[in-house]
């Protein structure tokens, strides 16, 4: 499975055609060729998680399109929407996640203390429509989490997880508190070294 930073996050490349997005495709490229999946899991968001699913359809691999509700793309640019429905056809497994039996996915997660709780992921305190976005997106998160053997993981100081795994916020954050908790394999990319290690720009659109 993918996790990882929107395009704000990655150099504000929308179009997912610059150099910082080709920098993260060759990286997840270069893993997914030294693991081999059988088949591999997006949650299909805009940012990492598209470019993960367009690499992973090109060296042929079944994906699987795990959604955290039908239409998320709804408030997405048109060109953003194309894209996301393109990928949505050519997936080899299609999951509603906000369809799914999620009462069996435990998640074990830590208290800002150390100590160990349990977490289902179903309960989260937001209103109205922005509680079931928000809520049905973690709930994504942990249907992946409980499916994967291991992840990739487009964050940002990459090396900050040695000391500290929650300075990771938001969406991926959940993720990747997640997989830790459940220790699943985690294998991250640091988007911001294209800098260092600038690629040819291929079109990625």
């Amino acid at each position: 499975m993918v996790t990882g930073h929107r395009p704000k996050g990655l150099n504000g490349e929308w179009d997912l055609n610059g150099p910082c997005c080709a920098y993260v495709r060759t990286q997840m490229i270069e893993h997914i060729e030294s693991i081999k999946p059988s088949e591999a899991i997006s949650g299909m968001a805009l940012g990492s998680d598209t470019i993960f699913a367009e690499a992973i359809l090109d060296m042929g691999i079944p994906l699987t399109a795990a959604i955290p509700f039908e239409h998320q793309d709804n408030r997405w640019p048109p060109k953003s929407q194309r894209r996301y429905r393109r990928l949505l056809e050519k997936a080899t497994k299609v999951i509603d996640v906000s369809q799914e039996d999620l009462s069996e996915i435990v998640c074990t997660d830590t208290h800002d203390d150390g100590s160990v709780f349990e977490d289902t992921g179903l309960e989260y305190e937001f209103i109205g429509s922005e509680f079931s976005m928000y809520n049905h997106m973690y709930n994504r998160n942990a249907w992946m989490v409980h499916h994967c053997d291991e992840a990739l993981a487009v964050v940002e100081d990459s090396s900050m997880r040695h000391f500290s795994p929650t300075y990771i916020c938001g969406g991926t954050g959940d993720a990747v508190h997640r997989l830790i908790a459940k220790e699943k394999a985690i294998h991250y990319i640091d988007p911001n070294l294209w800098r260092e290690n600038p690629p040819n720009c291929a079109d990625l659109s």
